[in-house]
């Protein structure tokens, strides 16, 4: 019985330090800004157990690598969390922003606001929220449609006059 119990033992200590140390890789990553490669352990770490740190980061690295989506799935889970960096309501309502989603964006920027009243720019979050509800329902005043032969694919600027000519700057193109 005490060979079983040590065992048991010797496994979960084996168990609690794998977990340990790749979460340490991940923040390694995580640290020097490769979000995909601490994307794929924080994954892993979340799936073991509802860590915050990882989660935290996971939610993070999505927002950072502009992959909204993901990053909305665990910030829903992160801020149901207790005692969590008030910060994640703010960035949340960014992610819930990006994806359309006003009127939640808006309750996570409130509830950030109500930590971090003096922050301006949580403030103007809020009110942008509105703004945008404002100009999605406005009448359109012109429609902008794309020239052939000139637009292209990718993005294309205001024509400008230069040396006497006209360039029009596009973004570089891979062929």
């Amino acid at each position: 019985m005490r060979k079983i119990s040590l065992i048991v033992l010797i496994l979960f200590i084996c168990v609690v330090n794998d977990a340990f140390a790749q979460l340490k890789k991940a923040n390694r990553y995580y640290d020097s800004y490769d979000y995909p490669k601490a994307i794929r352990l924080y994954t892993k770490a979340v799936k073991k157990n509802e860590n915050a740190e990882a989660l935290e980061k996971l939610a993070n690295s999505y927002r950072l690598t502009k992959k909204y989506p993901q990053a909305e799935l665990y910030y829903a889970r992160l801020v149901k969390l207790p005692n969590i960096d008030p910060i994640n309501h703010f960035y949340y309502g960014m992610v819930l922003k990006n994806n359309g989603k006003i009127d939640e964006a808006k309750e996570q920027f409130r509830a950030y606001v109500n930590s971090a009243p003096n922050d301006k720019v949580a403030e103007l979050s809020v009110r942008s929220c509105d703004e945008i509800k404002v100009w999605i329902n406005k009448t359109k005043q012109f429609e902008v449609t794309p020239v052939p032969n000139i637009n292209s694919v990718h993005s294309d600027f205001s024509p400008v006059y230069y040396k006497n000519e006209m360039v029009f700057p596009s973004a570089p193109r891979t062929w």
